[in-house]
């Protein structure tokens, strides 16, 4: 039974942590992203420093994502099984697969096995997480608690890419490696000891969903739902630009003469203004929120292209630095997709359809990457963004007037 609960006018950020399950979930976030940041800037500079590819440094990111290929169907585990046991096998998994990358000399092609399969296990464990999150919170909550998540994703970038940076330059990647570890086992004991465990929302086992039935299932109320299809393609286009400029951060800094440190500051860069973007837009109200989806997604098309042109105009660092920070700040139109998604959805389709949403935007991204590191091998990386964001701009075009023309083929059948 749901815990009942005041609404609090003007709910604040506090106020979710007098909620016990919340605060482990929170804390378990906290220390497996950190561990996860620190742990993927560290095998970027180890690969970079034995090649010195472009592409094989944006490999180790496309691999990262590569793995949502079958995203629909992972993300559908967390509708068949108990949400809890499957977040804590899901971290014991992760940790000892991650000591794999601290063995001395690993062959590339391992590094890329190793990142892979964290990634695999990540994306049940991932839609599992927002699941139990919407049973968390209430409806009231969901929006602010699910900003609060955000921004401090993004927080922990800005810190785990300078800290990472620092190490790195200073040491060596290893002792990054062995945090990225830890924080799944110390994950693993903060979900098992706070998180509640709650029973499936099938009753008999002949309601259990199939993968593939729960899959396709998933995929047609997205055809079918009015704007869900124009919603998770937004999902897509603005992630997939900005996390560009992150991923080749480190061979466009050495393009433009500067070091690691300037590298994992313009990382920096984005994560922060993320934080700044989310912590403000999640104080709005929903409908505001939902209102500025389309103006920041254009922004964000706009400023990555800005991003490239500052690079070659002013050969500075901070310029850089400023308009990477808007970029960040600009996707944090995310949030209001997913708090529609949230109120739309069904309890019993909750897993797939956040681990749908969430393999659009990995997808987004590690093709993306892959495409722009290919490119950035014969191209310089400054004018992949220019076009990159030209490309976002027309996209973004295409799906709001797509969207408007369903929208009055359905109000026209139904008038």
């Amino acid at each position: 039974m749901a815990r009942e609960r005041a609404v609090i006018s003007g709910l604040r950020y506090r106020d979710l942590f007098r909620d016990h399950e919340f605060s482990g979930m929170y804390a378990a976030d906290v220390l497996t992203l950190l561990g996860t940041y620190m742990g993927r800037f560290a095998v970027a500079a180890l690969v970079l420093d034995r090649t010195g590819s472009v592409a094989m440094t944006a490999g180790v990111f496309a691999a990262s994502y590569l793995p949502h290929v079958f995203g629909p169907w992972l993300a559908t585990l967390a509708d068949i099984f108990p949400t809890k046991g499957l977040m804590v096998l899901a971290d014991i998994s992760r940790a000892a697969i991650a000591l794999v990358l601290v063995i001395p000399d690993v062959p590339y092609w391992l590094i890329l096995v190793v990142l892979f399969t964290i990634e695999t296990i990540q994306i049940p464990f991932g839609a599992s997480r927002l699941a139990t999150l919407a049973d968390v919170l209430t409806k009231e909550e969901f929006p602010v608690g699910n900003a609060l998540v955000a921004a401090t994703r993004q927080a922990l970038q800005v810190l785990s890419f300078a800290i990472g940076g620092v190490i790195v330059y200073a040491v060596d990647p290893e002792p990054a490696l062995y945090v990225n570890a830890a924080s799944f086992l110390v994950s693993a004991l903060l979900i098992q000891a706070f998180v509640r465990a709650r029973p499936v929302a099938w009753h008999r086992l002949d309601e259990r969903p199939s993968i593939w039935t729960g899959t396709k299932d998933g995929l047609a109320f997205i055809r079918d739902a009015p704007h869900m299809t124009a919603w998770f393609s937004l999902l897509a286009v603005g992630p997939g630009m900005v996390v560009v400029a992150e991923a080749l951060a480190l061979p466009w800094a050495h393009q433009l003469g500067w070091d690691e440190r300037v590298a994992a500051l313009m990382m920096s860069a984005i994560a922060l203004g993320g934080v700044a973007g989310l912590v403000v837009f999640g104080r709005a109200r929903a409908e505001q929120q939902f209102a500025l989806v389309y103006p920041l997604a254009y922004s964000a098309a706009g400023i990555v292209a800005l991003a490239g042109l500052a690079g070659w105009l002013t050969h500075s660092p901070v310029p850089v630095m400023v308009v990477l920070f808007f970029s960040g700040a600009s996707l944090c139109y995310l949030v209001a997709i997913q708090t529609k998604v949230a109120a739309t959805i069904p309890r019993e389709a909750r897993g797939r359809i956040f681990g749908l949403g969430n393999t659009v935007m990995q997808l987004s991204q590690g093709s993306a990457i892959l495409i722009a590191g290919l490119v950035g091998e014969g191209v310089r990386i400054g004018w992949v963004l220019i076009g990159l964001g030209c490309i976002g701009f027309v996209a973004i075009s295409l799906i709001y007037l797509g969207d408007r023309s369903r929208t009055r083929v359905h109000a026209d059948a139904h008038a």
